[in-house]
């Protein structure tokens, strides 16, 4: 489906391939890649109804105040405070095509893929596509552990992972401890 026809009947149609904060005011749905809001009192009950049907609501949705900051310092031009920190994060991407499994398949999954990493680990999940964030830790994951745990993970659920890791500046870390 085109997102953009609706544009036609909703106005106020607001779309973005960014994910879209959720208010009161906005009916927000998702349709890979887009994220997309139409105003409340532009729609009727049928209509409603009618988008529930077509288009999944978005995530994510939040289980702490940490994984809702990292989101909107990554995805939203809202203003966050930050506590200043000397701390140091890797990002790591990752893409599990969606039609390959049921959503308490991917529940289990998450709880699986987040148990390789150190337990301050934020996951940050919208659909088919993911981040963690992980603090700089003695325990991180190289790349030749994160393409095992992939491996672990398709031979547990059945369906292929994609990372993409960002990297420690291992010149700062080396030096802080010591080498």
């Amino acid at each position: 489906m085109n997102i953009h026809h609706l544009k036609e009947k909703f106005p106020s149609l607001h779309i973005s391939t960014k994910p879209i904060e959720m208010g009161d005011t906005v009916l927000t749905f998702y349709e890979e890649p887009y994220y997309f809001t139409i105003n409340r009192d532009e729609v009727s009950e049928s209509d409603a109804d009618l988008l529930h049907l077509l288009f999944e609501t978005p995530k994510p949705a939040f289980k702490t105040e940490e994984s809702k900051m990292w989101y909107d310092f990554l995805f939203t031009q809202n203003e966050i405070s930050l506590d200043v920190s000397s701390s140091e994060y890797r990002f790591i991407q990752f893409y599990v095509r969606r039609e390959t499994y049921t959503k308490k398949e991917f529940s289990e999954w998450k709880k699986a893929l987040l148990s390789f990493f150190n337990q301050n680990a934020v996951l940050l999940e919208m659909g088919a596509y993911g981040v963690i964030i992980e603090e700089t830790s003695d325990s991180i994951l190289g790349e030749e552990e994160l393409s095992a745990v992939a491996t672990t993970l398709e031979a547990d659920f059945y369906f292929p992972v994609h990372f993409f890791c960002g990297a420690f500046p291992f010149e700062v870390f080396f030096y802080a401890r010591g080498f």
